[in-house]
């Protein structure tokens, strides 16, 4: 015991109680303790003599250079160099103000006896670094943490029952720093009980730094005993110190040591103060500290203060102690810490700015520095919770335990670690929560990455399946950080994000959450300046009351965020199954929508927003009321590339329902969707939607099969309308309650309705200009029907349109419509007010692609419509984007005659389009001009040729290669013709000849030579194809084959549709017109 019955500290009755030690008069009877302390006193001034002589204490060495300090001495062992190295005790004893001493790693102990009496005895003014190798020349060349230099008490036999009772005693001025104490046992008679690792008595206050104390034990102190002492420590670790009283880590008599950056972890006492015990007016100052897993069987298991002890307590964390009172802090006898911006666990009711959330602790290892710490895992409440300088976190405390920069970010952590950033957190699906995210072996949730990420940061994420939560709690979801960019498709071993594929590795962000819950509400919600990239989106569920009824896969609410590389798939909600945004100009690109469900907006709803899409696709999706695919109201979304397909509706909009919204739509298709109104496109509530490139196929309705507007007016420019269906009216369009629409460069085909196969006007008033109507089906008005409208109607061609009943081109109700400048079969229809129509036959060829993004209907050379529309009423292009007018005058209809420009390819030649084009595109300019320019469309192509085509197919008409060396091939000598070519293909290594050093050049080019070639232009010479597998696609061609792969691929990617009948004719020769498609479709010539 530390004394008699008044010391009892369960009593809590003492008020004033110094400990006893030999050299304390006070202590017991006054008569026997002072002949003890006359004795002692007698013997020490014996010892001194013996050393000193009649220089009393002053040291050999006092002043000067540092003392260097190996296991064993060597040399003359003078200390004053690594060769003349001596040992510890020597150098203690010699040292003097102004002598540092350099300790090189090792294992060093008080005496190589067994008094357990011996300590490594601090001298004033002296400081010790341990951390050397032993070949140093400045203090900061060592490196405590790679060269371990350890204090150890266990001076006898193995086990600490004889060990030293105090490995190291302090002195003021003293600095001790770089070093482990460890295996100190102060379970002595007093003062031999106290401080096991270290015992600072009577005014004894140095500096320590950079310390750990390990699993040191005392009676009181296990750690550190401080006796009207002031230490200062920084950067200090007590890691399982054992007191069998109080204070298992540290314990403090009317003392007020500083500490900094330290931590407590695994301190045990068995009365009270796990961590820190505090005693007669001791009032220790502690900034940025952590206490955690100390424990006591009393009270106090971080800190116990008794007795008018009151410590300063800042910026410091109490988490995960253990004690039956007062787990964290326990307060007694008038003691009354002040504790502030500080994490209490349970909280301290007295405390300023207390935070009780989860600090989320590590595992106490080494994470940098000297000693070891417990980091901060990602979602803790210690990140960034004070502003910066609060208590002198981040301006007077400027680096963290392990010599980290205080703060990192704009503000500080609590506790002694400061969350260091990468910038890049990396993920797992099966991380565990204790992961710090900082590597992909220490990878950790994405919750916990999405939490402590800011501004800036990266999170990339490994394939497999992400729930925001395991629970059956439906509210979690996966918040996306302001400015943080989130990237999925890693396999968990990249070091770049280049190296990542999300199409091979695929990354599941699900709301299935649990099987016993519908699912996440959100999957995502979406922060401005985010970005999502690589990622499927599935399973979200947002059937709750708002805002839970909006956007199952990502909820958006004013933030402008990025998406790319994304796959909604199979959410639900009542408003935006796979997206909701709100208030917010998202980005998407190369997203896709697919079997996501709503009420409205089955892809996406939009409401008070700009959002810009780019190489998106929306496909099955659906809605019980409106906008399948999309749904806008008073929203303005830009679609460039943009696909619906099969998308559908109950009442109106299969692929886009718009409310009082103006879309602008470029190179946008819809295919196969189907709604109660508008199986493609609704325009409602004064809609001004803007289309251009547009396509329109195969959609179908009960009103307007492409498109229906009711009291809008969007403007189609270069649109087509082909194979829609209405089982009432508008196969194409229908327009009613006052629509506007205008109309140029429309192409109408194979449309059908009960009422206008092409176009439907109900009191409404359309503009048509530059528009063909063709091969349309009706009962009534195969091309259009107008009830009650009056339309305007020019350069317009009606031809080939059919009715089972009435008006095949055009049927009037109680409408007056205005045409000029027009071609329509069997000449003006009853009711309209007509001039300059043309009856002749247009002579219509077939619709396809002719160029351009939309299929068109061309002229033929002959048609009645070439060179006779209306300048000043005409489109400055046709629907293709061909210059007007190309003759005299402009063509009437979508399409402009360009005419043929090769003798010898006229305008209905097979291949008329794609030779036109090359030519266009600068990439041939025939085979001769004698006696006209023409083009051989049925010759082979030479080796020859298709070096230049496809050089100026990769490189543009203007490219001219360098000379030729004529070196190259043996048979290419430099003044052959087309030498330069040939030389620069091989220099792009697109080929390597033909064999032995030659090239062939004369030799024509097979169709299997071709698949090669192009594929190599296309993507580069080191491009390989997927293997082959079982089947190449075409009958001729095995899988054997040499180049069946190139030639699987090439098909694959659209080039070649074979030679027909299901073969491709690999070893046939390309003729010069094959070679145009070829050329046109591979390098995506205008």
């Amino acid at each position: 015991m530390e004394a008699a019955s008044p010391e009892q500290i369960n009593s809590r009755t003492s008020t004033k109680h110094k400990p006893q030690a030999h050299y304390f008069p006070w202590e017991g009877s006054m008569s026997t303790k002072n002949c003890s302390f006359v004795f002692h006193l007698f013997t020490v001034f014996i010892v001194f003599a013996l050393l000193f002589g009649t220089t009393g204490v002053t040291p050999v060495h006092a002043g000067g250079g540092p003392f260097h300090v190996k296991l064993a001495a060597t040399g003359t062992g003078d200390c004053l160099s690594w060769a003349n190295a001596c040992t510890l005790q020597t150098a203690l004893a010699q040292a003097g103000v102004g002598n540092p001493v350099w300790v090189m790693a090792g294992t060093y102990k008080p005496t190589t006896g067994t008094n357990r009496s011996a300590t490594f005895q601090l001298r004033s003014g002296v400081s010790l670094y341990g951390g050397f190798t032993g070949t140093e020349t400045a203090r900061d060349q060592r490196d405590p943490l790679a060269h371990v230099t350890i204090l150890n008490g266990n001076i006898g036999a193995s086990g600490n029952s004889d060990n030293s009772y105090h490995v190291v005693t302090g002195a003021t001025g003293a600095t001790l720093d770089g070093f482990t104490i460890t295996a100190g046992n102060a379970n002595g008679a007093s003062p031999d009980n106290r401080g096991g690792g270290m015992y600072n008595p009577d005014d004894s206050s140095p500096t320590l730094a950079n310390i750990i104390f390990l699993e040191n034990s005392a009676s009181y102190g296990g750690g550190l005993y401080n006796y009207s002492a002031n230490p200062m420590l920084t950067n200090i670790t007590f890691i399982r110190n054992a007191a069998t009283t109080y204070g298992g880590g540290v314990y403090n008599y009317d003392s007020s040591p500083t500490l900094t950056n330290v931590t407590f972890s695994g301190n045990t006492a068995a009365d009270s103060g796990g961590g820190m015990f505090n005693r007669e007016n001791s009032n220790p100052a502690l900034t940025n500290v952590t206490f955690n897993g100390n424990t006591t069987t009393g009270d106090g298991g971080g800190m116990a203060n008794l007795s008018t002890s009151s410590p300063i307590i800042r910026n410091t964390i109490f988490w995960g102690n253990t004690a039956p009172i007062g787990a964290q802090i326990s307060n007694a006898n008038g003691s009354l810490p002040s504790v502030s911006d500080s994490i209490v666990q349970g909280g301290y009711a007295d405390g300023v700015n207390i935070i009780i959330s989860d600090p989320r602790l590590g595992t106490l290892d080494n994470y940098g520095g000297f000693t070891l710490t417990i980091p901060l895992l990602p979602g803790s409440s210690a990140i960034d919770a004070l502003a910066n300088g609060t208590n002198g976190c981040g301006t007077t405390i400027t680096t963290d335990q392990r010599g980290v920069t205080r703060s990192q970010r704009s503000k500080c952590d609590i506790g002694a670690y400061e969350y260091d950033y990468t910038g890049t957190y990396y993920v797992k699906p099966a991380a565990s929560s204790g992961g710090n995210c900082q590597s992909w072996a220490n990878a950790c949730t994405l919750h916990n990455a999405l939490f402590t990420s800011i501004s800036g940061d990266e999170v990339w994420v490994a394939a497999g399946t992400h729930k925001p939560t395991t629970t059956i709690a439906r509210g979690f979801t996966f918040q996306l950080v302001t400015g943080v960019a989130v990237y999925g498709g890693f396999t968990g071993v990249e070091t770049l994000r280049s190296e990542r594929n999300p199409t091979t590795n695929i990354t599941i962000l699900s709301g299935n959450i649990n099987p016993m819950s519908a699912g996440s509400y959100h999957v995502v919600t979406g922060a401005g300046g985010a970005t999502l990239d690589g990622f499927t989106i599935t399973g979200g569920n947002a059937n709750g009351a708002s805002p839970h009824n909006k956007g199952g896969g990502l909820y958006n609410y004013e933030s402008n965020l990025t998406l790319k590389n994304l796959i909604f798939s199979d959410n639900a909600a009542i408003y935006g199954g796979g997206m909701y945004s709100n208030d917010s100009d998202p980005t998407l690109m190369n997203v896709t929508f697919s079997g996501n469900s709503a009420e409205e907006g089955g892809g996406m709803y939009n409401k008070w927003g700009s959002p810009k899409l780019t190489d998106v696709t929306f496909n099955d999706n659906s809605a019980t009321v409106y906008g399948g695919g999309m749904y806008n109201t008073e929203s303005d979304p830009i679609l460039t590339d943009v696909s619906f397909i099969n998308n559908s509706a109950t009442a109106a909009g299969g692929g886009i329902h718009n409310d009082a919204s103006s879309p602008t739509l470029t190179y946008v298709s819809f295919g196969g969707n189907s709604a109660g109104g508008g199986g493609g496109m609704f325009n409602g509530n004064n809609s001004s939607p803007t289309l251009e490139n547009v396509i329109f196929i195969s959609n179908s309705a009960t009103t307007g099969g492409g498109m229906n507007n009711r009291a809008s007016s969007p403007a189609l420019t270069k649109v087509n309308f082909s194979e829609n269906s209405a089982t009432n009216y508008g196969g194409g369009i229908y327009n009613s309650f006052g629509s506007s629409p205008s109309l140029t460069n429309v192409t109408f085909n194979h449309n059908s309705a009960a009422g206008g196969g092409g176009l439907y006007n109900d009191s409404s008033t359309p503009t048509l200009t530059n528009v063909t109507l063709s091969s349309n089906s009706a009962g009534g008005g195969g091309g259009v029907y107008n009830y009650q409208s009056n339309v305007q109607i020019r350069n317009t061609v009606f031809w080939g349109n059919t009715a089972t009943a009435v008006s095949p081109q055009l049927h009037n109700n109680a409408s007056t419509p205005v045409i000029n400048d027009s071609v329509i079969q069997n000449g003006c229809p009853v009711g309209s007010t007509c001039s300059n129509i043309i009856s002749a036959d247009p002579l219509l060829g077939v619709y396809a692609n002719h160029g351009g993004y939309t299929d068109t209907i061309p002229l033929l050379e002959g048609s009645s419509a070439i060179d006779k529309g209306n300048d000043a009423t005409c489109a400055d292009t046709d629907q293709r984007g061909v210059a007007r007018p190309q003759g005299t005058q402009c063509d009437i209809g979508a399409y402009e005659f360009i005419p043929a420009t090769f003798a010898d390819v006229t305008t209905t030649y097979w291949a008329w389009d794609y030779i036109e084009r090359l030519y266009d595109a600068g990439i041939t300019g025939g085979c001769s001009t004698n006696p006209a320019l023409i083009y051989c469309p049925e010759k082979p192509v030479t080796r020859a040729q298709m070096a230049i085509f496809i050089e100026r197919g990769m490189n543009g008409s203007a490219f001219t290669p360098p000379p030729a060396s004529g070196t190259v091939f043996g048979d290419v000598a430099a003044s052959y013709w087309a030498a330069a070519w040939v030389e620069q293909l091989a220099a792009d290594s697109i080929t390597g000849g033909c064999g032995n050093g030659n090239y062939c050049p004369d030799n024509p080019v097979t169709r299997a030579q071709m698949a090669v070639f192009l594929l190599k232009a296309m993507h580069g010479s080191s491009y390989l194809p997927p293997a082959v597998g079982a089947d190449s696609g075409f009958a001729d061609v095995p899988s054997s084959y040499w180049a069946a792969a190139w030639i699987k691929q090439l098909a694959a990617e659209g080039i070649t549709g074979g030679c027909g009948t299901g073969n491709y004719c690999p070893d046939r020769p390309v003729t010069r017109a094959q070679m145009a498609v070829f050329l046109v479709k591979a390098f995506n010539l205008p």
